[in-house]
């Protein structure tokens, strides 16, 4: 998964993903997504995902929610497989949670959802994940 910055996947370029699907992440906060066509054993890669630096990692904890009655995973990756959920730990120990793109770019949704500055109150965000319409 050590591909070079205009290896990656861009969403414009990107062919819609199907058949079997495995994902993986390494130990340096990287993952790649890979589609497998049942029929024929061919492989390719669906996107790729490089973290820019080392505070920013791919969140690797498949949590099973129970909604109900009924157990389900978390969706770790969009539905079109183009973002990833990552958290962010800043010099100061906190915890921020947002997403990774095939860019290489972290969107923080925690600076969002956290307080006003001096707030008491600061938001704790648990189990990530994107919905099947794409929303996190």
């Amino acid at each position: 998964m050590s591909q070079a910055r205009s290896d990656r996947v861009s969403p414009a370029a990107a062919q819609p993903a199907s058949g079997l699907i495995l994902a993986r992440t390494d130990s340096s906060g990287n993952a790649e997504v890979d589609a497998i066509d049942p029929t024929t054993g061919a492989a390719r890669t669906v996107a790729t995902f490089v973290s820019p630096d080392t505070s920013i990692s791919i969140d690797p904890e498949i949590v099973e929610l129970t909604y109900g009655s009924s157990p389900m995973e978390r969706a770790m990756f969009s539905p079109d497989f183009h973002r990833v959920v990552a958290v962010k730990k800043t010099s100061d120990a906190a915890v921020h949670v947002g997403w990774l793109d095939t860019t290489g770019t972290f969107t923080d949704v925690s600076a969002a959802t956290n307080g006003a500055p001096g707030s008491a109150t600061v938001t704790a965000d648990n189990t990530p994940m994107f919905g099947t319409d794409g929303t996190f």
